[in-house]
């Protein structure tokens, strides 16, 4: 994690937890290097996608240092994902920035909706919100100590959920686009093990079922006289013991290798070309 709070982090990584080791160390980290005075990132965006925006607050309020202002911006996709409560809204007003207390100083918050059908629009528009309102602020365009512009690091929490309303190729978009803004680089958070189970493996083809008419009993007598009762049961236990027979023996199956389990969740870090970070084992 360290090589997102340096002075030139990858332009797009990925932040692969498992459900053992969450991905949530990760963003406390992240978010905890970000309200630092001095910290190597201009300003941290986060797109929060999986949990409501208190509870980033939360953790921000843990860290004793005063937050700088305009230094942590949250895009809040949990509350409304789909706008409906905007569209009933009377009137209904445009999404603005406003401010959230967090740890002695203030965190700016502006709502989005993480529909993918129209390109991600309205994520890529509060993300220039905040980028637009953080560059009015002291300390927001502060350059490095080798001379170069901090940059701004917008993290994806999480990419995992924005797939679940969209495809791969919609997400791989989004990320497109913020990483064409100035000095801005993309790490997003993606779940790894939580894919649903492959799908199981061919059944092996079904034993021959018996015949539909049962093979004649052989007859006792070519005379037309009845058969006695113990040469009905020896032609019976004849005509069963065949059955049995039969059916013990063993039917040749073929062997079907399993289909490697499909999780698209992965195509995604490899079509971005972003560097993979996972995140390191709990104890």
């Amino acid at each position: 994690m360290e090589r997102l709070v340096a002075a030139n982090p990858p332009a797009r990584s990925c932040i692969q937890d498992t459900v053992l080791c969450p991905a949530d160390p990760a963003v406390r980290y992240l978010l905890g290097q970000a309200a630092q005075p001095r910290g190597a990132l201009a300003q941290l965006i986060v797109v929060a996608a999986e949990r409501p925006v208190h509870e980033y607050v939360r953790w921000i309020g843990r860290r004793p240092a005063a937050l700088p202002p305009g230094r942590i911006g949250i895009v809040d996709c949990f509350t409304d994902p789909c706008g409906w409560r905007a569209a009933w809204a009377a009137p209904p007003s445009p999404a603005a920035v406003v401010e959230a207390a967090a740890g002695g100083g203030s965190v700016r918050v502006t709502a989005a909706t993480r529909d993918g059908r129209d390109g991600f629009d309205s994520v890529v528009a509060a993300v220039r919100r905040l980028h637009a309102a953080s560059h009015g602020t002291a300390g927001a365009g502060e350059s490095g100590g080798g001379g170069e512009a901090k940059k701004t690091l917008v993290l994806i929490d999480s990419a995992s959920y924005l797939l679940l309303r969209t495809g791969v190729q919609d997400v791989m978009r989004l990320l497109h686009r913020l990483c064409a803004l100035p000095a801005t680089c993309v790490a997003f958070v993606l779940h790894t093990g939580r894919d649903p189970p492959p799908s199981a493996p061919p059944l092996p083809p079904r034993m021959p079922s018996p015949p539909d008419r049962a093979p004649p009993i052989p007859a006792a007598r070519q005379t037309d006289a009845p058969a006695s009762c113990c040469e009905l049961s020896a032609a019976l236990n004849s005509v069963l013991a065949s059955n049995l027979t039969r059916a013990r023996t063993p039917v040749p199956t073929r062997t079907h290798a399993r289909a490697p389990p499909t999780r698209p969740h992965h195509d995604l870090c490899r079509l971005a070309h972003a560097s993979c970070l996972p995140v390191p084992r709990c104890h």
